[in-house]
């Protein structure tokens, strides 16, 4: 706030021109110019810096929606079920007859501390298997567990 005081007092009050300012302050001649008009349309508290936070987040759940997917986890969980996001989806769905994404339902699990993110290295290993490389093997000992024998 300080430069963007300095910038005004110059414009506003000592009658400089923008360029001159712009290049004492090594600035562009459009961010002084920003700065003048709004200080003239709010004075120096329009100079302070603002919040760049998003004002809304439209993948955050309600929390009553990630509290029914906890509780659809933990009764699929103790009855024996596979209690993937796949499977809660399905039941999301037929309570409600929408559901949100299977990537949604992971992150709510991951927050809440029922799923832990896989480390990189599984990450880069899935992804290898997909791809068709060769994983690495465990040739401890001379012995390669890939090879018969």
């Amino acid at each position: 706030m300080d430069r963007a005081r300095y910038a005004v007092d110059a414009v506003v009050i000592e009658g400089r021109s923008i360029r001159s300012v712009a290049s004492s302050l090594d600035m562009s001649k459009s961010w002084v110019a920003k700065e003048a008009a709004l200080f003239r349309a709010g004075g120096y508290e329009a100079l302070a810096p603002k919040s760049t936070a998003p004002h809304r987040r439209p993948t955050q759940l309600d929390v009553e929606l990630e509290n029914e997917i906890v509780m659809i986890r933990k009764q699929l969980s103790e009855d024996g079920f596979d209690a993937g996001p796949l499977t809660i989806q399905y039941h999301l769905s037929q309570r409600h007859g929408t559901a949100p994404g299977r990537s949604t339902i992971h992150r709510a699990l991951v927050r809440r501390g029922f799923v832990v993110p896989a480390a990189p290295e599984a990450t880069q290993a899935v992804l290898g298997a997909v791809r068709g490389e060769p994983a690495e093997r465990d040739v401890a000992g001379g012995h390669d567990p890939l090879v018969p024998g």
